[in-house]
């Protein structure tokens, strides 16, 4: 993230792999020109520890990861005995809340242990720590409900054996933990239900997917796109494809299609009918959603973009004409947050 020149060429390459029709010629506005117009990235704001509070050092930010929400951007602070989310204002990036306790019942809670990913829903936040998946309103930040009861050894047909990822779609959630995709119903999510009573739908065969206690310091990437389940695997180098609705209660869910890559798949993020990986070794991989058949690597540009210390590349639309791009770089301790803007290029013939 040293040049924005860099970042607007690689940009451009990038969606222009995607779509033919990203670059659109005009009509002559002049005798000497003509006018095609690109998409270009320009880098906007960082978000870093000042950007909590003036009085927040860099030793009380440890960036994991984020989730670009509706209207927020909660980033997961992981500073020992001090884990919590964090949660900026989308559009502005003003820092609105910090989430680190909160009362169920009577009781004080706090995130007890690293929290590992975070998404959301419907108003409902979903964040995967311990062995465990904790449900809050978005709006008040109350306590809702949890999956799997916050420890490995209790009762199979409630257990999360860690917890890595969440994900929410129509009436499931979708919960990677250390050895299977597991899956709960949303209706059982509610408050005051007994925890008891919130049990596993289905789960993957064990051994399917790789054993996440050996790559725990990767985050998870887990998204929908056209009703098919995206998961990232590091340890196999894989990106696995679920059908929701091929899922059935109490039977091993089936896999739908796989991607085998040659790198370990740090991210993953859809734009137009791009799917986008990025992996180690500084390399975004552009794959065909429908054929899975990749279209384009972008290369040589580690130094600029992509350095080691990056582990999340996000494009989000949310409805906007150009999208906004946000990237998580762990070792500087921010994240960047960019527009693509529509700029003018002169063609002289």
């Amino acid at each position: 993230m040293r040049n924005l020149t860099v970042w607007s060429f690689l940009f451009l390459l990038l969606v222009s792999s995607c779509d033919e029709q990203i670059i659109e010629e005009e009509n002559h506005i002049s005798p000497d020109y003509r006018s095609a117009f690109i998409n270009v990235f320009k880098k906007t704001e960082s978000l870093k520890a000042s950007s909590i509070s003036p009085e927040t050092t860099a030793d009380l930010f440890v960036n994991r990861d984020f989730y670009v929400g509706e209207s927020n951007l909660y980033v997961i602070n992981n500073v020992v005995d001090h884990w919590a989310i964090e949660v900026f204002d989308r559009n502005t990036l003003e820092h609105q809340s910090t989430l680190k306790s909160w009362t169920e019942g009577e009781k004080a809670k706090s995130f007890g242990g690293t929290i590992f990913g975070i998404s959301e829903n419907k108003n409902r936040l979903y964040v995967t720590n311990s062995s465990q998946v904790q449900i809050f309103d978005t709006n008040s930040f109350e306590f809702i409900a949890r999956a799997g009861t916050g420890v490995w050894w209790s009762e199979l047909d409630r257990t999360l054996t860690n917890g890595f990822a969440a994900y929410s779609f129509k009436d499931k959630l979708f919960v990677r933990d250390r050895y299977n995709l597991v899956v709960f119903n949303e209706s059982d999510l509610i408050k005051g239900k007994p925890q008891s009573e919130i049990l596993v739908v289905a789960r993957s065969e064990k051994g399917q997917l790789s054993d996440m206690a050996y790559h725990n310091q990767h985050p998870v990437s887990m998204l929908m796109h056209k009703d098919l389940l995206y998961l990232s695997d590091v340890g196999q180098k894989k990106i696995f494809i679920f059908d929701p609705e091929a899922i059935q209660a109490s039977q091993p869910i089936p896999i739908y299609k796989e991607l085998q890559l040659t790198k370990k798949p740090l991210s993953i993020t859809f734009f137009q009918n791009c799917l986008y990986i990025l992996c180690d070794g500084g390399q975004l991989l552009v794959y065909n959603v429908e054929s899975l058949e990749q279209i384009d690597t972008i290369v040589g540009i580690d130094q600029y973009l992509f350095e080691s210390s990056i582990n999340r590349f996000e494009i989000s639309s949310n409805g906007e004409e150009l999208p906004q791009i946000f990237i998580n770089d762990m070792v500087n301790k921010e994240i960047s947050v960019g527009l693509v803007e529509n700029v003018e290029i002169k063609i002289y013939d």
